[in-house]
């Protein structure tokens, strides 16, 4: 949970031979539909800005970029956060 009240999707990892064949997306479906069940009004997940494929992913699966942070030499690559409005 971000900030302890949005669900925030860490990490969703295929093994290369199952990659676009729907996998993740079916993963990401369940999660959504759970937390739809659990009374969650917004996803949360993210991705970083020099990976395009995963901002591809985020962005078919209905996200939608809402900022993004740096944190100095720990990750000077920006991350690029994406929600999802359930309601």
């Amino acid at each position: 949970m971000f900030w302890g009240k949005i669900p925030y999707m860490d990490l969703v990892w295929v093994s290369e031979s199952y990659r676009r064949q729907g996998v993740g997306s079916g993963m990401f479906h369940f999660w959504e539909q759970e937390m739809k069940k659990r009374g969650a009004t917004i996803l949360m997940t993210s991705s970083m800005e020099d990976e395009p494929e995963p901002q591809e992913w985020h962005r078919r699966n209905g996200f939608r970029p809402s900022g993004q942070l740096t944190f100095a030499k720990l990750q000077e690559t920006p991350e690029v956060f994406f929600v999802l409005d359930l309601v």
